[in-house]
């Protein structure tokens, strides 16, 4: 911490991957802070018919696969009319630990790996696209300055955000404080909001 105080002593700027890190960073090093937010390369919001389907595209680690694991049971436990009873997971992922839980059982469809271009495919035709992050403490600490580039591109998709986690960690807090996803930040509000997300459309195209 020594070594990095004395860089911070030669710049005369920081610039910061989001809202929260240059907040602490500035109060930390009295230092002016920039965000440099993630782009997206989507000049538009994506055209793809809807189908009936919630989608999660990228990295499991963290613990995102146990995240996903609960909102999977719950959605296959709600059993809500017309609503899917399993997410579609699209990831590079290959330990076995992991995908051991990527099952029908735990309401989890998963699809591997897929390119750029069915990417957007995905994003555009589900009803909403998950972003996650554990509510384990120690990781929770691990990832606060952290902001998927995934939500770049699902922001520019224009399809609704389901996102899932602690509200003090960056990327949900900067989701919350934008309005921009349909957030839940409690684990025992699970049920009853994924209820609430997939029977009011109007909500989802908010």
């Amino acid at each position: 911490m020594k070594q990095v105080g004395c860089t911070m002593d030669y710049s005369s700027c920081i610039f910061t991957i989001c809202d929260k890190m240059n907040k602490d960073y500035g109060a930390l090093f009295s230092k002016p802070c920039y965000t440099l937010h993630t782009p997206s390369s989507l000049a538009e919001p994506l055209n793809e018919e809807k189908v009936n389907k919630i989608s999660y595209i990228g990295n499991l680690g963290y613990s995102r696969h146990l995240q996903l694991k609960s909102i999977g049971k719950a959605l296959k436990d709600l059993k809500i009319q017309g609503a899917p009873d399993c997410i579609d997971v699209y990831s590079a992922e290959s330990r076995p630990e992991i995908l051991e839980l990527m099952t029908e059982e735990n309401g989890i469809c998963f699809h591997g790996q897929i390119s750029y271009d069915e990417v957007k495919k995905v994003m555009g035709e589900s009803l909403a696209v998950i972003h996650t992050e554990s509510f384990n403490e120690s990781i929770a600490s691990s990832v606060r300055y952290s902001v998927s580039t995934k939500i770049a591109d699902s922001l520019a998709s224009g399809t609704c955000i389901l996102a899932y986690g602690p509200r003090d960690i960056a990327s949900m807090s900067y989701l919350i404080d934008n309005d921009a996803a349909f957030c839940i930040t409690d684990e025992s509000e699970l049920d009853g909001k994924l209820t609430e997300l997939l029977s009011d459309s109007n909500k989802r195209e908010k």
